[in-house]
């Protein structure tokens, strides 16, 4: 079993790229052996201090064969809009390597199928989404106490989440709904996946969508916004449980909150992944305060997402010694899974409206 770290490449330099650069570098199990982004700027950046990194502009060129054999490299790590995620995700599958793509997989169902299906067809490679909501130590603690019947039968699930900071921003591709931009397919992605991993598959999905900011500036111009930024939907189980979902820019301040609320008490997450459990009539609050160990890759206080990532790719690298598939760590199928919901919450907001 070999001890060689993994040979990595990193492709998209936004915010989670710049993450999983920091993250595969920082760890010995792997190298980061190439970084790619059309931006000079952004490659030039992830290039200080690595001098054994190499950059290139061009996303299809690094995930193609001959790059990667060239530059030996295992593992490509995905990190581009969503609406490239297919053609880039299956060169690399071709070529023999594993890939892990951001969320969404995909902007669109019939292209989860088709990636899906070529992962199917490289059952030696790893094809994986990077939903690391399922590795921050807050929601496993309370995957493990719902398992363990801590609030009885499961009953309703309620979470809001505000993004404050997004509002005013400088359009990039996440102000367009064909690309993948959005709040749904952005964090109610992590949401869904995070649900069906703790309740299993959903059996109803719908919401509605809306565009507030219809315009955010491009260097001197302004450009028209199509993608949402106030997302509000309902998931529903046959076991009975519902979840209703509100996501938006608009929500101050910066409020997080996730709570299930069972036959037998509550336990609700807050922005700082504090968790309170209310037993019976929720009149002895119990408070489980769960320290993250690991620096933030981001500098942020309270960061459900950077450490979460480390967690999940130094399971990937012993996996991947073991010959075995990496525990907890989300695949194509799953990925798929939630693009089928996002679908359905779409396709229930375009329905004509009923005046009431």
């Amino acid at each position: 079993m070999s001890r060689e770290p993994l040979r990595v490449a990193v492709v998209g330099l936004g915010l989670m790229g710049s993450v999983m650069v920091k993250a595969f570098d920082g760890d010995p199990a792997w190298e980061l052996v190439a970084v790619c982004d059309p931006d000079p700027a952004s490659c030039d950046r992830a290039l200080e201090g690595r001098p054994q990194t190499v950059a290139s502009g061009d996303s299809s060129e690094v995930c193609d064969g001959a790059f990667l054999d060239s530059h030996r490299i295992d593992f490509v790590a995905i990190a581009s809009p969503p609406s490239s995620h297919a053609d880039l995700s299956s060169r690399v599958l071709r070529a023999g390597r594993h890939v892990l793509c951001e969320k969404p997989l995909s902007p669109t169902a019939p292209e989860a199928d088709e990636m899906t299906a070529e992962a199917a067809r490289h059952p030696d490679c790893l094809a994986l989404v990077d939903f690391q909501l399922r590795f921050n130590p807050a929601r496993r603690w309370l995957r493990d106490r719902l398992r363990a019947g801590l609030v009885g039968e499961p009953r309703l699930v309620t979470i809001v989440a505000g993004f404050p900071s997004l509002l005013g921003t400088e359009w990039t591709w996440w102000s367009d709904k064909r690309a993948g931009g959005g709040l749904l397919n952005e964090y109610g992605s992590h949401l869904v996946d995070l649900l069906q991993w703790l309740f299993g598959p959903v059996d109803l999905a719908d919401g509605l969508l809306r565009t507030g900011e219809s315009e955010r500036p491009f260097g001197t111009v302004m450009r028209p916004v199509d993608s949402d930024d106030v997302a509000s939907f309902r998931l529903a189980w046959r076991s009975g449980l519902v979840a209703d979902i509100v996501l938006s820019t608009f929500i101050r301040p910066n409020l997080r909150r996730l709570s299930v609320h069972g036959d037998e008490g509550s336990m609700v997450i807050d922005k700082d992944d504090q968790i309170t459990y209310y037993p019976g009539q929720g009149d002895r609050p119990v408070v489980e305060d769960l320290a993250e160990p690991m620096p933030s890759l981001i500098g942020s206080a309270t960061d459900s997402f950077s450490q979460p990532f480390l967690r999940l790719v130094r399971e990937v690298a012993i996996a991947l010694r073991e010959g075995r598939e990496p525990v907890d760590v989300a695949t194509f199928g799953d990925g798929r899974s939630v693009v089928r919901v996002l679908e359905r919450i779409r396709l229930s907001d375009q329905k004509e409206s009923v005046a009431v």
